[in-house]
């Protein structure tokens, strides 16, 4: 299905129904990241949303930029001060190798073709200990199916199938959930039960939710040396041997 464009995307977290589920992601990324000051973040797809909760929790002390798909378009962001949206191609990310302490990716994966790729740029640019938190339509939830938003466009995914991705590409798995148990509806109903809906069915459907919130980590394991005793035991040996001759 079609990719939609960032002013189709603006347009759905301007509403009400866009708001709800703005307000739910924020609180899950603010939970999962409660402290990022002096980092450097990336935002990959449209990802602005959440990066507004960032900047707002740490003001000025973490970095944050915004790479937006060419197929998506670009917007200026933030508004309120100097640009630091840009054009990229998910698969040449222009960014230096272990040069960005944090990933978020929300309306990205699940239009990405060649995920491993775009999951290997990731790895590359950052930093060891760094970590990706990657949102995407849940292939057992309702929204990707049901009703006209941006979550029913793309590759659905399954929890075990991220999970099989990341591994591939040398991540750690660090925490997985899903949010968006209330229906993709903005019937004025709807919008006032959200919360109590959301809290509900979040403990009794916890894995049908709507999108698949996954946290992973860039974790670099330094290699075992040979032991030196083996190397010793051979000198001696093959000394042994000379003089025994």
């Amino acid at each position: 299905m079609q990719r939609p464009d960032v002013i189709a995307l603006r347009q759905f977290y301007s509403a009400a129904l866009g708001r709800k589920v703005k307000q739910r992601l924020r609180h899950i990324l603010l939970e999962t990241w409660p402290e990022h000051e002096g980092e450097t973040i990336l935002g990959l797809g449209y990802a602005t949303p959440l990066l507004r909760a960032l900047e707002r929790a740490q003001g000025k002390r973490a970095a944050i930029i915004a790479g937006m798909p060419a197929a998506q378009g670009a917007i200026y962001w933030p508004i309120h001060t100097d640009n630091r949206s840009f054009l990229m191609n998910e698969q040449n990310l222009p960014l230096r190798d272990n040069s960005v302490n944090r990933v978020v990716m929300l309306h990205m994966f699940e239009h990405c073709h060649e995920p491993e790729k775009l999951l290997a740029e990731c790895y590359r640019i950052l930093v060891p200990g760094g970590r990706v938190i990657i949102i995407v339509p849940n292939r057992r939830g309702v929204w990707q199916s049901l009703g006209e938003t941006p979550y029913t466009q793309g590759t659905p995914y399954r929890s075990s199938q991220l999970k099989q991705l990341l591994n591939a590409e040398e991540f750690t798995l660090r925490e997985m959930r899903t949010a968006l148990f209330a229906l993709p509806v903005a019937h004025p109903i709807m919008l006032r039960i959200w919360e109590m809906w959301e809290r509900l069915f979040g403990l009794i459907c916890w894995g049908m939710g709507g999108v698949v919130v996954i946290e992973a980590e860039k974790q670099i394991y330094a290699a075992i040396p040979e032991p030196v005793f083996k190397k010793k035991r051979q000198a001696r040996w093959s000394g042994a041997a000379v003089s025994a001759g």
